[in-house]
């Protein structure tokens, strides 16, 4: 037989509520995705500059260090272009 755990009832209203709760889950991922999009180009573009600062002292390496550890809080956030460049 069946477990009696495994059986559950629920009403026809209890499936609206589920489809827009993936709705909005959908609608949550898509917006975080454009989120870290954006987070990425700024990165890319910030690299540029942060690369070709001249090192003449350990302030210098202090500062590119310091610049590259806030713009990639997160081990993900660390884009390809940047791993390459260091």
């Amino acid at each position: 037989g069946v477990p009696s755990t495994s059986i559950s009832i629920s009403s026809l209203e209890d499936q609206n509520i589920q489809g827009s709760s993936i709705l909005l889950n959908k609608s949550a991922l898509i917006e975080f995705n454009n989120k870290l999009n954006m987070y990425a180009k700024t990165r890319e573009y910030l690299m540029q500059f942060i690369t070709k600062l001249v090192i003449t002292n350990s302030y210098s390496i202090q500062l590119q260090s310091s610049l590259l550890a806030q713009l990639t809080k997160a081990t993900n956030q660390l884009t390809r272009t940047t791993l390459v460049r260091f």
